[in-house]
Formats: C-alpha cells, sequence, structure tokens
C-alpha cells in the first residue's frame, strides 16, 4: 500500500523531536512565508527564492539539535506537508501530547522509537478525520456533513465562516475584474479567520488536511453558507443535536 501522509507523520516526529529544532522549523517558515506573500504582493520573484533561506533555519536544527539528516531529504513533499501539521500541533498547544502518543513521553530522545504501528495509526486517523471535539465521544454520524455542522453550532462562529467565503468568492471575482491575479495572495486569510474564529468561539477538533484544504470541508463550507444565508442552517443544527443527544441516551 502506498504511504500516505498519516503514515509519513510518526517517521517525520521521530526527526522534530527536539524543541529547540521546532523552534528553528517555526522561524524557517515564517521567512519563507513572509518572502512568499511579499514576492507575490510585489512581483519580485528575487523575494521568493530569498524565502528558501528559511530552510537554513530548520536544517540547523536537525544538524545542530537532532544529530540527523531532514525528512526533506526522504519525501520532499511529505515533509512540507508534515512541517504545516507540526506548527499546527505547536499552535493548538497539543505537540506534547502528540508526541506522548507516538513516542511514549513528552521529552523522548531524539530519533526515539515510534511505539504506534502503522496499522494502529491508521485506525487512530481515520477515527480522529471523524471527531467532533473533545467533549463528544462516540457518536452515530458517519455522514461529514452531519459532523460538520456539529462542528460550527455556535453563531457567531457560523457567520465568521460564511464572511470569510464571502470573502473568498470576493477575491476570487475582484480578479477576474481586474485581472489582477496578486489579490489572490489574500485567500489564506479566509482560512486564518476561520481557525481563529475555532479557536476563540468554538474550539472543536479541526483535521490537519480540511485546516489546509479538502473538499469534504470546501463542500461543507459552501453549503453552510448558502443555509446560513437562507436561513435554513440552525434548524439543520438544532436536528442533528436532536440526534445526538437520543443517541447519548440510548447509550445511557
Amino acid at each position: 500500500m502506498k504511504q500516505s501522509l498519516n503514515d509519513f507523520w510518526p517517521a517525520f516526529l521521530s526527526t522534530h523531536l527536539h524543541p529547540k529544532s521546532r523552534k528553528m522549523h517555526l522561524i524557517g517558515n515564517l521567512v519563507f512565508f513572509t518572502c512568499l506573500f511579499f514576492s507575490l504582493l510585489l512581483g519580485k520573484w528575487s523575494l521568493f527564492f530569498a524565502g528558501f533561506s528559511g530552510y537554513l533555519f530548520a536544517w540547523y536544527g536537525h544538524f545542530v539539535y537532532e544529530k540527523g539528516f531532514p525528512a526533506t531529504f526522504h519525501d520532499p513533499i511529505k515533509s512540507a506537508l508534515c512541517d504545516f501539521k507540526m506548527i499546527g500541533y505547536i499552535f493548538a498547544g497539543e505537540i506534547d501530547k502528540e508526541i506522548e502518543r507516538l513516542f511514549g513521553s513528552r521529552n523522548p530522545q531524539p530519533h526515539s522509537p515510534v511505539l504506534v504501528s502503522i496499522e494502529e495509526e491508521r485506525a487512530y486517523q481515520k477515527k480522529l478525520s471523524m471527531k467532533i471535539s473533545d467533549k463528544v465521544g462516540d457518536h452515530p454520524f458517519t455522514d461529514y456533513w452531519d459532523i460538520f455542522v456539529l462542528k460550527h453550532q455556535i453563531p457567531t462562529n457560523v457567520w465568521i465562516h460564511v464572511a470569510a467565503m464571502v470573502f473568498l468568492y470576493f477575491l476570487i471575482a475582484l480578479s477576474f475584474v481586474t485581472g489582477n491575479w496578486t489579490i489572490l495572495v489574500f485567500i489564506p486569510l479566509s482560512q486564518i479567520s476561520g481557525l481563529l474564529s475555532h479557536r476563540r468561539f468554538e474550539p472543536t477538533h479541526i483535521d490537519f488536511e480540511d485546516a489546509i484544504f479538502s473538499w469534504r470541508a470546501f463542500r461543507s463550507l459552501n453549503r453552510m453558507m448558502v443555509m446560513a444565508i437562507g436561513g435554513t442552517y440552525f434548524k439543520e443544527r438544532d436536528r442533528l443535536l436532536t440526534l445526538l443527544e437520543n443517541s447519548k441516551n440510548q447509550q445511557a
């Protein structure tokens, strides 16, 4: 079976166990994306190439603190995606918990062996992709839309997501009308606003692939936008909350 991103994740994290190494990766990514943003905004490709200097910070962390080679040399694409995933865990304050799950300790030695098998990791990630929140354990839902709605219950969070989607389509339309494609550089603001809204108003579980981009999340965001504007979304929320409550009563 072809190795997926989730299969690669434990091996990637095993080469990023030193806290100072992870800090160097944060700095490196900040340098890269800052240069990328301004290169697109100003049309100066020299800034884009300058952004790759961010790798020097990450490599310093590997050679000095981890005493090994970067995972980039093994699989550049999966390594870059896992780098984003690691940063997401860091900002969410859950990186130590994830390290403990995979390595049995919050402070393991660099290159410690992974204690979870591939089969166990796949089962865990599959369950995690359908998780609603820490407050909601097992549930009867198998359709992602149902889970999505239960992750977006609070009106403030819902309307911020709707505004973010409207902002996304406004940027796309504006870029077509003006022919100025650099406007699209602001698209990530729609994702960032949604993530910050969850963190501030509704801290439900956000799957990594959904946070970056997944068709299931994109379809659900569009469906939520249409239903919220049409005045039917919160009726759908109440229907699913009733089903969830009935399921809890049956289990009790």
